[in-house]
């Protein structure tokens, strides 16, 4: 089975990272959403899992600080 869904930042909110993880709980892929009104759709098939996580502070800064 497949799902679709649409994950959106709805209100000023600390940047995310969204992950879609595979069964034995590896990341497949990774989106960042950082801005009112940014939104990502994603495709979750059978044994996937989606997490959504606040980014930490060091990933802030590192993203800043390349």
């Amino acid at each position: 089975m497949t799902t679709k869904v649409r994950i959106e930042i709805v209100q000023e909110h600390m940047p995310v990272i969204v992950e879609v993880l595979r069964s034995d709980g590896t990341i497949q892929h990774t989106c960042e959403l950082d801005t009112t009104g940014n939104s990502v759709a994603e495709y979750v098939h059978s044994g996937q899992t989606l997490r959504v996580r606040e980014m930490t502070t060091a990933e802030i800064h590192a993203r800043s600080n390349p």
